[in-house]
């Protein structure tokens, strides 16, 4: 199927659904189906990124509406997830050439990236067969329909969720980054969360004639929390992958010190970040 233009979006309801500009109506369908015939064709590591990009705002767009339980939305939620997972290996194994590559650190890994694309491409086309992406449009106008009309909770509800979730996060990860917690996972959870925070603020921002939901600030504090916390994630995936690569000992002496000072420099910023935004938690670390 030969992929839609950006510019163009994914065909409209009739009454409340015609007054969304493109930004929005894109969100939904055209710019994940869009990235995903994009990846299909070459799934270069630019491509396999946009594709989990526009798929966290897809799930985002779920995640704002009123009832999770509706099987039109489960179904939606389920072939997004699908969708990540699929894309994982490939994902990380992209992270891990590029860094070796930019700390010129000469090991190897057994992954190949040739056929984990091949089997990425498969596992794709699998998921995404005609029939369901027919369904999937469907879902998206009706979740559309449903969204446009909470709008005025959903937005009211966001900076809230946000305070929230920043407050949970700086209590786990003074834990963790303390060692009274070993097991990052608490913390890898929030972060998800603040990236749906971040997706929910796209689509709503997309929304003609509403302007932006988060204040600049926010909005700031919220993007520089997730780079550093995305760091550290793939610091600590590089470091679980670690035990397959292969090469000399000096290489592999360096691989792992250069993952440790750059989870050191990188946590340093974090507690910077979490301590101005939560100083009673820093205050009593």
């Amino acid at each position: 199927m030969k992929p839609r233009p950006r510019s163009e979006a994914a065909p409209s309801l009739p009454g409340v659904l015609s007054h969304m500009n493109s930004r929005f109506s894109v969100i939904c369908e055209s710019e994940i189906l869009y990235h995903l015939d994009k990846a299909l064709r070459n799934p270069s590591r630019r491509e396999v990124h946009n594709l989990r990009r526009a798929l966290r705002t897809g799930q985002a767009f779920q995640a704002l509406l009123a009832s999770p339980v509706d099987p039109l939305s489960m179904n939606y939620k389920k072939t997004l997830r699908r969708t990540l997972r699929a894309t994982r290996k490939l994902r990380n194994a992209d992270v891990l050439r590029v860094f070796l590559k930019r700390e010129g650190i000469r090991l190897s890994d057994r992954f190949s990236r040739k056929r984990g694309a091949i089997r990425l491409c498969r596992r794709l086309r699998k998921i995404w067969t005609p029939g369901s992406r027919e369904e999937f449009g469907r879902i998206c106008r009706k979740m559309s329909q449903k969204l446009w009309n909470a709008f005025p909770e959903r937005a009211n509800g966001l900076d809230r969720e946000l305070e929230r979730v920043l407050k949970d996060l700086g209590i786990f990860y003074f834990l963790w980054s303390s060692g009274t917690e070993r097991d990052f996972s608490s913390v890898h959870k929030l972060r998800i969360h603040l990236k749906l925070i971040s997706g929910k603020e796209k689509v709503l921002s997309g929304m003609e004639g509403r302007g932006e939901i988060l204040d600049k600030r926010r909005k700031s504090d919220l993007q520089k929390i997730l780079r550093l916390l995305g760091k550290m994630s793939d610091l600590l995936m590089l470091e679980e992958i670690y035990p397959r690569l292969e090469g000399k000992g000096r290489e592999r002496r360096r691989f792992l010190g250069r993952i440790r000072e750059l989870k050191r420099r990188t946590d340093s910023k974090i507690v910077r970040v979490l301590g101005s935004r939560v100083p009673e938690v820093s205050s009593s670390s």
